[in-house]
């Protein structure tokens, strides 16, 4: 369920990130947090997974 909602948040924060980056010519620091956050997330969904199916 946590790795469903972190894949589509991610979509939608993807998404929002092109949009400003059009109207802005942003860096590549944003491309960062977002692989940051993927990180976070996926980190979250295996431990969720783990302790769902250990205990």
């Amino acid at each position: 369920m946590i790795l469903v909602n972190s894949a589509i948040c991610n979509y939608f924060f993807t998404k929002e990130i092109r949009k400003e980056k059009v109207k802005e010519n942003l860096t590549s620091n944003i491309l960062f947090s977002q692989l940051i956050f993927i990180v976070i997330f996926i980190t979250l969904g295996i431990t969720c997974f783990y302790r769902f199916f250990l205990y």
